[in-house]
């Protein structure tokens, strides 16, 4: 039923010194996390699918407040899974993780109020070189949780009538890294 080197994982909290401290001890297959990336999203945001073309990047995804739907779609020619999706909900109150390996194109729908989504990626984001898969994609046929239409971010977009606004929204991140 899952994606081959898909990942979930459960952060377990325990009280240290009258903190919270959540520990990742296991021995996962990805390279060193380069980079850290933090987005507040509202109800019904939908982000993605995403994916780095020649530059792949791994991501370890999570939720720190509230709660999303994550999709991630396997878009490696040779892999066994190929063209499958797994969709997973990801919340504060469930700590799940998700290690979405090299070559997964990944989105997500916010379903609570507000969400922060939180990544660590393997690679730094080069706007010259994102992909875009079409979250409506009906040749994958993704079942996102829709109660409304969903708020499509700009770079998820893949017409060509928002294709400017994308790429202003890949330079104003462009710029952010800089």
């Amino acid at each position: 039923e899952g994606l081959e080197d898909l990942l979930q994982l459960v952060a377990r909290w325990g009280v240290v010194f009258r903190d919270l401290l959540a520990r990742e001890t296991l021995a996962l297959p990805w390279r060193d996390l380069q980079w850290a990336f933090r987005r507040l999203e509202a109800r019904g945001t939908l982000r993605g699918l995403h994916y780095q073309v020649q530059q792949t990047q791994g991501k370890l995804v999570r939720v720190t407040a509230g709660e999303v739907y994550d999709v991630a779609v396997d878009i490696r020619s040779s892999s066994v899974t190929f063209g499958r999706w797994v969709g997973v909900t990801l919340s504060a109150a469930n700590r799940r993780q998700l290690w979405i390996p090299p070559g997964l194109a990944h989105g997500y729908l916010v379903t609570s109020d507000v969400a922060e989504f939180q990544y660590k990626a393997t690679a730094y984001y080069s706007p010259a070189d994102e992909g875009v898969l079409a979250w409506d994609d009906p040749s994958v046929g993704i079942e996102w949780p829709l109660d409304a239409p969903p708020t499509v971010a700009p770079a998820g977009r893949t017409d060509a009538e928002t294709s400017e606004e994308a790429n202003m929204g890949r330079r104003e991140v462009q710029d952010w890294i800089d």
